[in-house]
């Protein structure tokens, strides 16, 4: 270790310079009177801040602060879990009130309940679960009549999915499933189907059928076939391909699903229990509703 006597080092001579020196030499601050005047800030100890009081304006803003962001929290939750729209097309319950048919609360009730009856069956005999928006079934006012609806099934069906996708309160990628208590002829008969759609929306017209609703009804009630049969169309059942293909539906089974919906469906339901027209077959090209992307779980 090298040594020094004060007057010299082993680098060299060097001379101290007092540290006040070095201040008079280094350029002074430029603040004027008024800056230090409003300079007020001053650190509190730890001792100082125990017993100081707490300002309220401050402890409202952590709290405004704490309640935004368990919002935002919230929100990402519910759009996540909540929101089955950010993962692809998902049906929505829809009940359509007319301008001389209204629709009733116990009526719309009545709908969730078939219609749970034949999402439930669906999901159960399939595996799968199907995206289905929470909201119970909405009521939507078309701002028109149901004489503006008879006529041709098909062009009815049209005329609801329209106007309703012409809302703004429709999400886009909904997928309808409606309840039209009205009836598109004044001749109710095979020639006027309880329900008609694909796999942009169904419609089911209550008018046309000798079925109600009901909150009390259990799997298969006339009312939740029916609806699990629209539903399967909305699914893309069943494809021209198919080896039992009649007239959109199957001729095969009277108790299949996708059968015609008549009094000798009742009963016991099945779905494509040999599995060659829509459900899990291997003829290539032909619609299987387990492509459907309307399933929360397709593979």
């Amino acid at each position: 270790m090298m040594e020094s006597d004060g007057a010299g080092s082993a680098h060299g001579d060097w001379s101290f310079t007092p540290p006040s020196a070095k201040r008079e030499s280094l350029p002074r601050p430029l603040f004027d009177d008024d800056f230090v005047a409003q300079a007020k800030f001053t650190e509190f100890s730890a001792a100082e801040r125990a017993t100081r009081p707490r300002s309220r304006t401050r402890g409202r803003l952590r709290w405004k602060v704490t309640t935004l962001l368990v919002a935002l929290l919230a929100a990402m939750v519910i759009v996540d879990g909540r929101n089955p729209y950010v993962h692809g097309p998902t049906l929505a319950l829809i009940a359509v009130e007319l301008d001389d048919v209204a629709v009733s609360d116990n009526l719309m009730g009545a709908f969730d309940h078939e219609a749970a009856l034949a999402i439930g069956w669906l999901g159960s005999t399939t595996g799968r679960t199907l995206r289905v928006d929470p909201t119970p079934t909405r009521k939507m006012d078309l701002r028109m009549s149901a004489e503006e609806l008879l006529g041709d099934s098909e062009d009815a069906t049209g005329i609801v999915l329209d106007a309703l996708r012409a809302r703004s309160d429709v999400n886009p990628g909904a997928v309808p499933v409606v309840l039209v208590p009205a009836a598109t002829t004044t001749v109710p008969g095979p020639l006027s189907p309880c329900g008609l759609g694909g796999p942009n929306g169904v419609v089911i017209f209550l008018g046309n059928c000798d079925v109600q609703p009901s909150t009390t009804s259990a799997w298969p009630s006339r009312a939740s076939r029916l609806v699990a049969h629209e539903l399967g169309d909305a699914l893309g059942a069943v494809g021209e391909c198919a080896p039992n293909h009649t007239d959109g539906h199957v001729g095969d089974d009277p108790a299949d699903l996708m059968a015609p919906v008549g009094p000798a469906t009742l009963g016991s339901v099945t779905l494509d229990t040999d599995r060659r027209d829509y459900l899990g077959h291997d003829n290539p090209g032909c619609p299987d509703i387990l492509d459907s992307p309307l399933w929360a779980d397709r593979s």
